[in-house]
């Protein structure tokens, strides 16, 4: 019970203390309220200035300061008191003027602090401010003289009445700041403020009221303001000693609550986000992936369109941090060399077409932009980076370039077959020709050699030539009688193991043949010869390739009857 009514005990306990010395003398009685109150303002200064790095609120930095000169002011309005004598004019009228310009001061420091709180302050630029109103006024009031009197005649001039009235109003307003600003401060230090500001206003008016000269108004009046002083240390040293970090504005648990809720809310915006970027790299078709770039290195995310594209899992890249590089095309691994020695020039803006070893063991064509992220200090710390399979593009690419060489070939071939008689130079242009277009495995032209009623390899393009060109078989034998019997285009697989081999030379080289395609020479529908083309994979002749054989063929056969 007692440490609940505690603050309201102590402060009329040193309120009461003061009034007994008033019974001794009225001089006591006003060197004591005066040196209490300048000893509290002294140690709001100091503990302010002392603590400034620690309780850094602009309130308690800004009016610490204007303390230090408000005080000032009541040290020579206490000093220049007339029953004192310590000026040589002991007048009345300078200790109320000192007086005055004390509480002018206090009232619009006290105003003014209450736009600093939440906002920032210059130290500096308070100290100019607060020192330049200080000296100035001295200079007034003791070297020009100028200072407007307060007394005349025993009695308050309008200056004084006015001066009064104004300081009031602005006591006024500050109370009504504070309250506007009540939830920027602590309970406790919000309280003692009240108490400050009203006892100060409460003290003002007995200039407007009541006469000055009554020894029961002035008591009053000096008891008010010890009471406002009390309240000013409990309320930014008392509270500042008790609970250093709550002395204004917010208590610590306050600071904490609002740090926290603001890394709560920031960090529901970051998931917020990441869940946005996850939703919308997780649909994506094409491959996105983050890899840390500082010790320890290693892929930080990779979506799911990673397995469709290269067959291994994202967890795969997570435990293995060079397994891009592992199943990247040895032919293409330069670029992972060339950024990995010579990362701050590497030319990011460009795409990288590579290929990669799918885990199946087919070849996937990829496009990589990436992008690389720094840190403040320009340090490269991570890249992202997203790759999409364009396979099907280079396939139409490939399909496209290959249809322009058949084309091109076409008219090179006709050209040159109808520019010479000669059959073997006819025969051994046609083959070159093919051999560079479909990179075959090898080829022979055989004609039929319509008196002895038979076929006669003319030419070869494999390692068997020299032993080919030359042989004989019969106009039904192997493939080549097959296709003239059959008077279309015959494609075999597996030709080694086919009933319909003719073995004119080594097996081991026809068991390498796994798709054959035997087009037939016609000219005006007679059968004069076939063209046979090998191949080591099954899928190394399209139908649209087969369609541009028949064409050639159909040239060539021109051209050999011409040639015969």
């Amino acid at each position: 019970m007692l440490q609940k009514i505690k603050p309201v005990l102590v402060p009329l306990w040193l309120m009461f203390g003061v009034y007994l010395t008033h019974f001794y003398s009225d001089t006591l009685f006003h060197f004591v309220a005066g040196m209490f109150t300048i000893t509290v303002g002294y140690g709001i200064f100091i503990f302010g200035y002392t603590t400034r790095n620690l309780v850094k609120e602009p309130y308690t930095q800004f009016l610490s300061v204007a303390f230090l000169f408000i005080i000032s002011f009541d040290l020579i309005h206490l000093l220049a008191y007339p029953r004192i004598h310590l000026f040589i004019d002991g007048s009345e009228n300078l200790a109320l003027q000192a007086h005055l310009v004390a509480r002018s001061l206090e009232a619009g420091a006290l105003l003014a602090a209450t736009w600093f709180v939440g906002n920032h302050i210059r130290w500096k630029l308070a100290w100019a401010a607060f020192g330049t109103i200080f000296w100035v006024t001295v200079a007034s009031i003791f070297y020009w003289q100028n200072f407007p009197t307060y007394l005349a005649n025993g009695r308050l001039t309008p200056f004084a009445l006015a001066s009064e009235a104004l300081v009031t109003l602005l006591f006024a307003l500050t109370f009504v700041r504070l309250c506007q600003k009540r939830a920027a401060f602590d309970a406790e230090v919000f309280n003692w403020l009240v108490v400050a500001v009203g006892a100060s206003v409460l003290a003002e008016l007995r200039f407007l009221f009541f006469d000055h000269t009554s020894g029961n108004v002035m008591i009053i009046e000096h008891l008010l303001k010890v009471l406002s002083f009390y309240a000013f240390y409990r309320a930014m040293v008392f509270t500042g000693i008790t609970k250093p970090f709550a002395l204004l504005l917010r208590t610590e648990k306050e600071h904490k609550e609002a740090l926290a809720a603001e890394v709560a809310a920031r960090t529901a915006e970051l998931r917020a986000s990441e869940r946005r970027y996850r939703r919308l790299t997780e649909r994506l078709p094409d491959l996105v992936y983050r890899y840390h770039w500082k010790e320890p290195r290693g892929y930080t995310y990779m979506n799911p369109a990673t397995e469709q594209i290269t067959g291994y899992k994202p967890e795969d890249f997570y435990a293995n941090p060079n397994l891009f590089f592992d199943i990247t095309h040895p032919d293409d691994r330069v670029w992972w060399t060339r950024y990995r020695e010579d990362i701050m020039d590497f030319p990011w803006y460009q795409p990288i077409k590579s290929r990669i070893i799918h885990k199946d063991g087919h070849l996937v064509w990829t496009e990589e932009r990436i992008v690389p992220i720094f840190d403040d200090s320009g340090e490269l710390v991570a890249i992202e980076s997203i790759i999409r399979d364009i396979t099907a593009q280079k396939q139409a690419e490939e399909a496209l370039k290959h249809r322009a060489n058949q084309m091109s070939l076409l008219y090179r071939t006709g050209t040159l077959l109808n520019a010479s008689l000669d059959l073997d130079v006819v025969l051994s242009t046609l083959l070159t020709e093919l051999e560079q277009l479909f990179h075959m495995l090898g080829g022979e032209i055989w004609l039929v050699d319509f008196k002895k009623n038979d076929l006669v390899c003319h030419a070869a393009s494999h390692h068997y030539q020299k032993s080919v060109i030359g042989k004989r078989m019969p106009l039904t034998a192997g493939f080549a009688g097959a296709t003239i019997e059959a008077r279309k285009t015959l494609i075999i697989s597996n030709a080694a193991t086919d009933p319909r081999y003719f073995p004119l030379f080594d097996k081991e080289y026809a068991a390498k043949i796994n798709m054959l395609v035997n087009v037939p020479l016609r000219v005006r529908q007679r059968i004069i010869g076939v063209i046979q083309i090998g191949a080591e994979t099954d899928n190394s002749f399209s139908d649209s390739d087969v369609q541009f054989l028949e064409s050639i063929a159909g040239i060539a056969a021109i051209a050999i009857e011409n040639a015969r």
